[in-house]
């Protein structure tokens, strides 16, 4: 939670996105929460301190699927 309330101070990032991870070079993964789908899921996006965004996944348990199944394709 520090670093999404660090990054809406310092790079004005939205008060809907929530930060889940680090992509490197000033991108986040970050959880839309003004986006719900029907079922109240959230798109899981990337997110950089130039303000743009770009949807990765539906939601967070597509996201989460995608990161294990990348992580284990490396073993």
């Amino acid at each position: 939670i520090w670093f999404t309330l660090k990054e809406r101070a310092e790079f004005n990032m939205p008060h809907s996105l929530v930060i889940i991870g680090s992509v490197g070079d000033g991108f986040s993964y970050v959880i839309d929460t003004s986006k719900k789908n029907a079922d109240g899921e959230c798109p899981v996006c990337i997110w950089d301190v130039d303000e743009s965004i770009e949807k990765v996944n539906l939601d967070f348990g597509d996201f989460f699927l995608e990161q294990v199944t990348l992580s284990a394709s490396y073993e």
